[in-house]
Parts: C-alpha cells; sequence; structure tokens
C-alpha cells in the first residue's frame, strides 16, 4: 500500500508526474555520457599538446645533452650511454685519438648523465634512435638490483621516462617482489602519477610555461669541473666542446648536486679519501666481496625487461651493443653475467674488480669511492679501446 499522500503510480495527491521513469533513466545514461565525452575530450586535448609540444622540457643535465648531441648525432659512430661513471670517466676526444692510431676512425659522444638508473637509459637510448644510428653503443646500464623509487617524482626526468610500457615494467617489478599489496601500491603511486603527468599534461602549466622562455631565463646549472655556475646555454656549449665530457678534478670538485647539503657530503667524502685512502680501498674491496658472496640471486625483473629492450633496440638498428661494466665493484654486475648466460648481453666489458684491474682503483687514480679522477681518463680510454677491437675482433 502507498504512504500517505501518495498514490500508485508515483504521484502526489494533486500533482501529476510528468516525467516517466524511463525517462528518467535516459536523462541518467545522457548524463553519464555527455560526463565520459567531457573527460575523453580533456584527455585527449591534453595528450594532443603532449605530442605537438617538447618531449624534453625544463630538465637542465638531459636537455642541454640532447641539444648537444644534435651536432653530432648524424656522424656519431660510437655512443657511450649511462650515469656519472660514463660521464666523468670516458673523454671521446682521447677515445677517437686512440682509435684513430689503431687505424680504426671513428668519432664519438659521452652521453653519460648523473644517477640514470638502467630503465632511464633504456628511454633515452630510444628516444636518440629517433634521430640517430651509431655503428656501435657502448652502454652502463647502473644498478639493476635496485627498485626503481619514486624519488623526485614530480622532476621532469623522472616524468619523462614513465611511457606506458615502462610503467608497466615497474609494477610487474613491484607486483614480483613486494608481497604486501598496500605497500606495492604505496611504492608505485609515485610512479602511476609520474605516468599520469606525461601522458595528459596533468599539472604541468608552470613546466610548459618555463619552457617556452627557457632561453630567456637566468637559472644557472652548476657543473663539476667548470669553474663558475653555468647559465643553460653556455651548458650546451660546453657539452658540444667536450662532447658530453664532464671530468673530476681536485681544484673545483663536484658541483652539481643541487639538493641542500649534497654537495658538502661528495666533498666531506673527497677529503676523506684523499686523508687515508687506503680505508677507502679496503671499502671498495668489500663491496667486490660482498658482490660474489650475492651472486646467486636472480635476476630482477626490471633488468631483464631493461636488458631485453636495449638488446632488441640495437639489433634492430644495426648498432654493435656492448655492456660496460665501469671501474667500481657493484653488485649488480652479477646480475649482468646472469644475463648474459640467458642472452640478453652480446658483449661485455667488465672493469668493476680491482685486483684484475688495479691501476683503475689506485688512490691516486681515484676521485673518490665512486669516480676516477680526471687523471685516470688518458689510462681508462687507453684500455676500453684496446679492449673493444679485441671484442669487435677489428684487425
Amino acid at each position: 500500500m502507498a504512504p500517505s499522500g501518495l498514490q500508485s503510480g508515483g504521484r502526489r495527491d494533486g500533482i501529476v508526474d510528468l516525467v516517466t521513469d524511463e525517462e528518467r533513466g535516459t536523462s541518467r545514461t545522457r548524463g553519464a555520457l555527455l560526463a565520459s565525452v567531457s573527460v575523453v575530450g580533456f584527455c585527449l586535448s591534453t595528450w594532443a599538446i603532449r605530442e605537438s609540444g617538447p618531449i624534453y622540457l625544463d630538465d637542465s643535465f638531459l636537455a642541454a645533452r640532447f641539444e648537444a648531441f644534435r651536432d653530432y648525432d648524424d656522424q656519431t659512430d660510437l655512443l657511450f650511454i649511462g650515469n656519472s661513471r660514463v660521464n666523468h670517466h670516458i673523454d671521446p676526444a682521447l677515445v677517437d685519438e686512440e682509435f684513430a692510431h689503431a687505424n680504426h676512425p671513428l668519432r664519438s659522444f659521452n652521453f653519460g648523465v648523473g644517477a640514470m638508473n638502467a630503465i632511464e637509459t633504456s628511454y633515452v637510448l630510444e628516444e636518440i634512435f629517433e634521430d640517430a644510428t651509431p655503428r656501435y653503443v657502448v652502454l652502463d646500464p647502473g644498478d639493476l638490483r635496485s627498485h626503481p623509487r619514486g624519488n623526485n617524482a614530480k622532476s621532469e626526468r623522472f616524468i619523462k621516462w614513465h611511457d606506458f610500457t615502462r610503467t608497466r615494467w615497474v609494477w610487474e617489478h613491484y607486483a614480483a617482489n613486494v608481497q604486501d599489496r598496500e605497500l606495492r601500491f604505496q611504492y608505485f603511486q609515485p610512479h602511476l602519477r609520474a605516468f599520469l603527468y606525461r601522458t595528459f599534461n596533468t599539472g604541468r602549466g608552470a613546466h610548459l610555461l618555463g619552457y617556452a622562455f627557457r632561453h630567456w631565463c637566468t637559472w644557472h646549472i652548476d657543473l663539476s669541473g667548470c669553474g663558475p655556475a653555468l647559465r643553460y646555454r653556455d651548458h650546451v656549449e660546453l657539452l658540444r666542446e667536450t662532447r658530453g665530457f664532464i671530468g673530476l678534478h681536485d681544484e673545483v670538485g663536484v658541483k652539481q648536486f643541487f639538493e641542500p647539503g649534497a654537495l658538502e657530503q661528495v666533498q666531506k667524502n673527497r677529503e676523506a679519501f684523499k686523508a687515508v685512502p687506503e680505508v677507502a680501498m679496503r671499502r671498495t674491496r668489500r663491496m667486490l666481496r660482498y658482490r660474489r658472496r650475492n651472486s646467486s640471486q636472480r635476476l630482477p625483473v626490471v633488468g631483464r625487461k631493461v636488458l631485453l629492450r636495449v638488446h632488441a633496440q640495437s639489433d634492430e638498428r644495426g648498432s654493435l651493443l656492448t655492456i660496460l661494466l665501469s671501474p667500481r665493484p657493484d653488485i649488480y654486475a652479477d646480475y649482468v653475467y646472469q644475463a648474459q648466460e640467458e642472452g640478453l648481453v652480446p658483449r661485455l666489458l667488465d672493469y668493476g674488480d680491482p685486483e684484475q684491474h688495479p691501476a683503475f682503483y689506485d688512490a691516486d687514480n681515484r676521485f673518490e669511492a665512486s669516480h676516477m679522477h680526471a687523471r685516470a681518463t688518458p689510462l681508462f680510454s687507453k684500455r676500453l679501446v684496446a679492449d673493444l677491437l679485441e671484442l669487435w675482433s677489428v684487425p
């Protein structure tokens, strides 16, 4: 029985309901459809803006390096790519000189960028292959065992490599290694946010405006080995002159760190290393022993995905890929050897053992425990070129 004051059929006493239930359903459907169209339209619009605009916005190191590389992209035979140990250890001018002495002339470029992780390296290499096809690629993949943490999750550099494929790699990495669902999502959340930033330009208006005025802005870049702070255009010109190489020297120290206290900590490490180099080298040997003890661990998901991708990219472009383990004994070297057994690493050069390569770990040739001093660059260049020629079977 209908409540008091209501008649059957949904009419109140004395009032006729002019809207039928069918019309109400149609109205709700139309409203939901319009809302969906609005959301999809907004997403498509922001996606179109991203596609029509620059991929590399206002990240100083990567943007400047890409701009400098454009002058060499069609004449680079050998590309070095990786983290700071590539950036600070390999001087293309010296490398080219050594190749010329071996009657194998070529031109090289150093695309090393500080703290570039394995996923970012694969993304940057993919972007390079859009415009250039070097005959040889020497790649230091970085630490393959690390969780790709969402540090600096709103930085342009972090956002850039979060395309769908690499964001999925991160999810698969956490799904395989983090059992707690809540913790897994907590780790993945910054990466999901970066994916949305990259795909739909959400929250990036200031970055886009900043890019438009980049060449007139006054912000500076602190760069190791370069004396005073540099403006963006000066940074690009320097990288053009050195073809990407930045050496580490006593008189300057490291000045490329923006984080508060980072520069002071690096200088403190440098002074400690200079004061008691034998202690620092004992620490280096302990790292090597620890690496060997942990060699039974399986290759991480992210590491396998990265090596699969860079191998496939290089084969597709006809570039000869060589994996480089720079002069610092890291645990991830064992994962690279596991990947080599699986056929993911076609060629490998490993300088991570102080016992096999003592000259690169001599205290006089180290800037600190993680990097070589600029004075060791000629020594390393000569050895690197000789090993590459042998590995490539160049007579």
